[in-house]
């Protein structure tokens, strides 16, 4: 079967576009996080104190343990995979469903803990420190990173079905014959 044109996908062209940005993001401005100040780019160093001085994340400023071990996960094995599953959607290539499941899922987790935490931690941090409006504001900025994987999660679920189900089918019409 011929592959079908990346813009006439418009789901699989959307993830495409997300892992590129992802990629980007997850080079620059995440693992900023945890790489030692005198090893950043300077353009790490820029975007990382943009976020925390416009966003005034916590997390980011400084990180617990926890988060840190999101952020070595998200570098070691996400960051290559966004690069392989931006090749694999443009390609149209049904293998990475699975992968992406599975990102799909420890993404939206791990999003999901840092909008919890975000939501009802923080306690020993005064309303100086760490407003309402702050708290609000930063579950806006991560909300985008749980609601795409969760969607991912449910297209991924629904498509790998779909080829267990073809597959199945497949191989009763192979035993009946």
């Amino acid at each position: 079967m011929a592959r079908k044109a990346l813009l006439s996908r418009p789901i699989d062209c959307f993830y495409f576009t997300y892992f590129i940005i992802h990629t980007l993001i997850t080079a620059f401005v995440d693992s900023a996080t945890i790489i030692p100040n005198e090893y950043l780019l300077d353009v790490q160093s820029t975007l990382l104190e943009l976020h925390i001085e416009m966003n005034n994340d916590p997390l980011v400023r400084n990180p617990p343990a926890w988060f840190v071990i999101f952020v070595i996960i998200e570098i070691a094995f996400q960051l290559p995979f966004f690069v392989v599953a931006a090749i694999a959607f443009y390609k149209d290539s049904k293998q990475i469903y699975v992968l992406t499941l599975i990102y799909a899922v420890n993404a939206s987790l791990t999003t999901l803990a840092c909008i919890i935490e975000f939501m009802y931690g923080f306690q020993n941090l005064s309303a100086d420190e760490f407003s309402d409006e702050d708290r609000t504001n930063l579950v806006w900025v991560y909300l985008p990173t749980f609601v795409i994987p969760l969607f991912m999660m449910y297209d991924m679920t629904r498509r790998v079905a779909v080829l267990v189900a073809s597959s199945a089918a497949t191989e009763r019409i192979k035993k009946s014959q």
